[in-house]
């Protein structure tokens, strides 16, 4: 545990936590508790993970990006987050783990050339739909998401 990290122990008792049949019973059981439910958008910077299709020919600025290396990522491989924000104000969050294309190297291109963020996306993302063959030869639907026009 690092050090930063403040142990504390749990707000419910296993009995309590038995005793949970509903959701109702769930914030009844917490305000009898005296503990006050709080909202997660109150934690975090109003981003959300959002699908990369709701961006397919919608106009975007990309904010900031960032690439997880391999070594630290659950895939293996880099992975990319990227901070965006709609032009109807929508703000979120997009993620993307291809290798060889889609959103991933181009961001790589991107900060190579010292940037990594303040990029207008006139015409949003663009997808390529394709059928994708795994070495036992099992076909799967696939979509990679580009930054269209980069």
């Amino acid at each position: 545990m690092s050090s930063d990290v403040v142990p504390t122990t749990p707000v419910l008792s296993d009995e309590q936590r038995t005793e949970i049949r509903s959701f109702e019973d769930a914030l009844a059981t917490l305000a009898d508790a005296g503990i006050s439910v709080q909202s997660a958008s109150d934690f975090g910077d109003g981003f959300g993970v959002m699908d990369k299709s709701e961006f397919v020919n919608r106009k975007f600025l990309l904010l900031d990006c960032r690439i997880i290396p391999g070594d630290k990522s659950d895939f293996g491989s880099d992975f990319a987050i990227l901070r965006i924000v709609a032009t109807d104000g929508t703000k979120a969050i997009l993620t993307d783990g291809s290798r060889e294309s889609g959103l991933c190297p181009q961001v790589k291109r991107m900060m190579d050339r010292g940037v990594s963020g303040g990029v207008m996306c006139e015409k949003g993302l663009t997808v390529s739909e394709y059928t994708y063959t795994d070495e036992k030869g099992k076909e799967t639907p696939a979509k990679t998401y580009y930054i269209h026009g980069m």
